[in-house]
């Protein structure tokens, strides 16, 4: 039973339902409550900007693994929120590549790659 409250509690932190749409109540909770549920919670955080249309139920690995090690579950969820920050930030073209032969055109033999001294063949 208290395993059921601890995961509808972690899910409401996480989804920011009811109560616990207000900042002030999650940040009271957050020194109150249990290292591992808000590990638990943590985790569900990012597992739902991840995969938005997961219930619950898909979702459930996260409480075991929050119980078991709360600390990783925490580190997890803090490399995940660092990978979804990283993906919306726009990221650099990457450098051009050459043709499959670096040093000749396609259809042109024996001329250079245009691009050859900018590519990663060069």
């Amino acid at each position: 039973m208290q395993r059921d409250i601890d995961a509808w509690l972690a899910h409401a932190l996480a989804a920011h339902l009811g109560h616990y749409r207000d900042r002030a109540a999650r940040e009271k909770a957050a020194r109150l409550l249990s290292p591992p549920l808000l590990a638990h919670a943590g985790l569900l955080t990012e597992l739902i900007h991840l995969a938005p249309g997961a219930g619950v139920d898909q979702l459930a690995f996260a409480a075991r693994l929050a119980t078991t090690e709360p600390d990783a579950t925490d580190a997890l969820a803090v490399f995940l929120a660092h990978a979804r920050a990283d993906a919306s930030r726009p990221h650099p073209a990457p450098p051009p590549r050459c043709f499959p032969d670096p040093w000749e055109a396609p259809g042109r033999p024996g001329q250079k790659c245009p691009d050859h001294l900018g590519c990663l063949g060069g």
